[in-house]
């Protein structure tokens, strides 16, 4: 049994299901703690930030990481404004996010990815930085027992109308497909969607992914783009085979031995008929899989992970590497300050992160400083003319 000497702490912005995956991996070799940023957005930022560094005081934090991605309160300055301990950035999405997580990342000692390209995209640009599979824990996605293989191919998750068109193309070619709606409120837990994978002889895994954002990203030079998805090792952990459309960063982890990849309707129908109609040919690939799988799974993982924090020095002069950002990198992360506050509906929390927007020095020059100053007069104005009338609405209705 490993000891469990280091603390880390997990700045999540709220609560989402993979969560709970990622502080299971590091319970692995770590005690872990976590704060949800949507639980104390009524602080303004300079409140979070020394409410922060006051719980990596007390609580002897050794390493924190912070949720990417997604546009939050995490920004540069957020970062670097905490001391004392080594810190990561954890991403998601960063093929979606990738031209604002190189600029946070700057203020981290080293990044955690869950695609492999973009963790090497990171290296390239001289990060320290690692792939980390997200929903790998081997106590729920293991082989189970006496469980008989009676579905042909199995697809769990979102059916958008990229993948409905190939659900439709390999059902009207006589493949049997079960589909697991992710989104239905009888949809199976964990456990039993480990269990019904075991049940398949094949999953089918799509890769393409749709932009979520259209400003600021990369969105307006691709339309879609080919994600790295947990459903590859998840089926690979329960010994199933897998069947997978294309993405560049497949070949980063895998060979061809252990993940068939599909760029057409007709090649995927092609391969899932022919593995099918051979039993050794699908007991190669599943049992190819599952090996690799096993080096992806938390307990083995997370030595990995553990060894690149060990190998990164606190620098608490990440402050300076740079001095001066992008407009449009400033601009969203102040119009995410005002409007988290601004959906809290909470009054002088509202308008203490407005003053501190407009007075507390961002190294913002002329031009920036007038703009992001009307920008929140403008919405001080909105924010006051919707005030009452919330109010009385509220009042109404409790």
């Amino acid at each position: 049994m490993n000891k469990k000497s280091e603390k880390i702490l997990f700045l999540f912005k709220n609560r989402r299901w993979p969560q709970e995956f990622i502080i299971n991996k590091f319970s692995h070799r770590y005690e872990t703690e976590k704060i949800f940023i949507s639980d104390i957005i009524e602080k303004s930022n300079r409140e979070i930030i020394r409410f922060i560094n006051q719980t990596i005081k007390k609580n002897n934090i050794s390493t924190i990481i912070f949720e990417g991605d997604h546009i939050s309160v995490f920004n540069f300055n957020f970062i670097s404004s905490i001391r004392g301990v080594k810190k990561g950035i954890l991403l998601f999405d960063d093929f979606m996010y990738h031209d604002i997580n190189i600029i946070t990342a700057k203020a981290c000692n080293f990044v955690l990815t869950g695609c492999p390209y973009s963790s090497l995209k990171f290296e390239k640009s001289g990060y320290k930085s690692l792939f980390m599979p997200m929903e790998s824990d081997g106590n729920i996605f293991k082989k189970y027992k006496n469980i008989k293989k009676n579905i042909d191919v199995l697809f769990f998750g979102d059916l958008n109308k990229h993948r409905k068109e190939y659900v439709d193309y390999i059902r009207n070619n006589g493949i049997n497909l079960k589909i697991i709606s992710i989104k239905n409120k009888e949809s199976p837990n964990h456990e039993n969607l480990a269990k019904l994978i075991n049940e398949s002889k094949i999953v089918i895994n799509f890769s393409r992914a749709e932009f979520l954002k259209k400003k600021y990203l990369t969105s307006h030079i691709h339309k879609n783009y080919y994600q790295f998805k947990g459903r590859l090792y998840q089926t690979g952990l329960c010994g199933t085979a897998c069947v997978t459309e294309y993405s560049k960063s497949h070949s980063l982890i895998f060979d061809e031995n252990e993940l068939i990849s599909f760029k057409t309707k007709e090649e995927c129908v092609n391969i899932l008929k022919k593995i099918l109609s051979d039993k050794k040919s699908l007991e190669f690939y599943a049992n190819n899989l599952y090996k690799k799988c096993l080096e992806l799974e938390d307990a083995n993982y997370i030595v990995k992970i553990k060894n690149l924090i060990d190998s990164v020095k606190i620098d608490e002069t990440n402050s300076k590497a740079i001095n001066k950002f992008p407009f449009w990198y400033k601009f969203i992360f102040i119009k995410q300050r005002i409007w988290l506050r601004f959906r809290k509906e909470k009054f002088l929390p509202f308008f203490i992160e407005i003053l501190d927007i407009i007075f507390v020095s961002q190294k913002n020059s002329l031009l920036e400083f007038l703009l992001f100053t009307l920008y929140s007069i403008f919405y001080s104005f909105i924010y006051l003319i919707r005030y009452p009338f919330k109010k009385i609405r509220n009042l109404v209705i409790s």
